[in-house]
């Protein structure tokens, strides 16, 4: 349960982190955020990370490249493969 909980958490930030985070404006405008339900402290909070921490922005570099270089995308679904091989 609690494994559910941090990865909607870890998602729902990602999926802020790709709508509304702009890394190339001014900071001013990085800092506002278009979703209301997020607190304003949360979300600068976020922001100084993800500006910030060099270990952030190499992993990111790295998961960039290594996405450029996938050949297929994931198309099992939510279903793990050991899930798939016990259906067979």
């Amino acid at each position: 349960m609690l494994q559910r909980l941090s990865d909607r958490c870890r998602n729902y930030k990602a999926s802020l982190k790709a709508k509304y985070y702009t890394p190339y404006v001014g900071l001013p405008e990085r800092f506002l955020c278009g979703d209301d339900r997020v607190d304003r402290d949360q979300w600068r909070a976020m922001v100084n990370y993800w500006d910030t921490d060099p270990k952030n922005k190499v992993r990111c570099e790295k998961n960039i490249e290594s996405r450029k270089r996938q050949k297929m995308n994931h198309t099992s679904g939510t279903k793990s493969f050991a899930r798939h091989m016990a259906d067979y």
